[in-house]
């Protein structure tokens, strides 16, 4: 089945020479035995992850190479006090299970969910020609293993594919806010994004860079056309929500990849990473070049409500329902001026290698300022709206 690995596999890492049943250690120190190449069952995931088989032998001309077990992937269980946002005690649920022979996964029904499991197979785990017959799954997921974000980092190349830059006026275009790809025609952003007082309407995006300064052609730049929700009155802050429909598909790949939508899942942590291409010093105007990262924490209602009691662009307070409260206590970690629009993301618990957007970055009375969390418009509340624009 697998007589081809060795090619596909180009140079094999050699071991002392052992023979088909002998006790040996793979690359990474893990037990197995060894097997003809072809009689490896796991050999096909190892080649799918890149790994380089560790070599016992030779027969005849067919190597014969240490066959572990598969790896599964799972999430853990993430204990924690709840901050008066959706928590629960039951274990997190496990990633799930795709199959190699390119077996969609089970489907539930829902728009966004469905959507998202259909990205993630096309772009980040497609189907390619096996090193035999037949196709199977291939890891394109651009994400390094160790996600940890702290603050006021540089993201890498591909850690944010679903990532858009806004951009305003008609001749010279300014770059500005930031917004999410969440299908091939439509980028979800902030409602106070679609009009800039100095420059007019959004008019464009950018998608697939890292920094404002790279070079685009024209499958990395799109005309759009706004609609904003309904609700949303400027300069109030209430349902700061929108949605931005390209003049053409969308030209998808693993570094431009649509992010899933929250629709009411459980969340299992209460952090969640904040990007974009805003200031790092709050009032100061130049704009970071290089897309950046940050975590944040959930700050529980009583606390927003307290925080954003008698504001003038939040008259009936902070809404629970419609928004999310999100900041640091401790450090300067937070959202700026050039951020509104993007997205305030978790990994997803279960679809592997894909952002969960629970919100959209919204606006706040200070930036950068330990204590002060910002306001994040809350995704979940208007998947509805979204899914009937969307997807129809």
């Amino acid at each position: 089945m697998l007589i081809h690995l060795a090619i596909v596999f180009s140079l094999l890492a050699c071991s002392k020479s052992l023979s088909e049943g002998d006790s040996c250690a793979k690359m990474d120190g893990s037990p197995g035995v060894c097997k003809a190449i072809n009689d490896c069952p796991y050999a096909e995931d190892d080649f799918r992850r890149h790994l380089k088989p560790m070599t016992c032998g030779y027969t005849d001309f067919d190597p014969v190479i240490c066959c572990g077990e598969s790896v599964v992937v799972t999430t853990p269980k993430i204990r924690g006090r709840s901050r008066g946002r959706k928590t629960t005690t039951t274990e997190q649920p496990k990633e799930i299970q795709f199959s190699l022979e390119c077996e969609k996964a089970e489907r539930r029904g829902k728009k966004s969910y469905d959507k998202c499991l259909e990205y993630q197979e096309k772009y980040v785990y497609p189907c390619r020609p096996g090193p035999t017959t037949g196709n199977i799954r291939v890891d394109e997921c651009s994400r390094k293993p160790e996600q940890l974000v702290t603050g006021g980092e540089d993201a890498y190349e591909g850690e944010f594919p679903h990532m858009a830059l806004l951009g305003f006026g008609n001749n010279e275009i300014v770059w500005m806010c930031g917004g999410v790809i969440i299908s091939e025609r439509y980028v979800l952003t902030a409602g106070h994004c679609t009009v800039s007082r100095s420059h007019g309407a959004v008019k464009k995006i950018r998608v697939g860079i890292l920094k404002r300064s790279d070079a685009v052609d024209s499958s990395k730049e799109y005309n759009v056309v706004a609609t904003k929700h309904p609700e949303y009155h400027p300069p109030v802050k209430y349902h700061d929500i929108a949605l931005l429909q390209t003049d053409r598909e969308i030209e998808l790949n693993k570094y431009v990849v649509p992010a899933c939508l929250h629709d009411g899942g459980a969340l299992f942590n209460n952090s969640a990473i904040v990007t974009g291409w805003g200031t790092t010093v709050f009032r100061h105007m130049d704009r970071t070049d290089v897309l950046q990262k940050a975590t944040v924490e959930g700050f529980g209602n009583g606390e927003c409500e307290k925080k954003f009691k008698n504001i003038r662009l939040m008259s009936k307070g902070f809404n629970s329902t419609t928004q999310l409260c999100y900041g640091d206590r401790v450090s300067n970690k937070d959202t700026c001026e050039g951020d509104s629009g993007g997205p305030l993301q978790v990994n997803h618990p279960t679809v592997r290698c894909m952002y969960w957007v629970i919100g959209i970055t919204s606006w706040g009375k200070w930036c950068g300022i330990a204590g002060e969390p910002g306001i994040y418009t809350r995704v979940e509340h208007y998947v509805p709206w979204i899914e009937d624009i969307v997807w129809p």
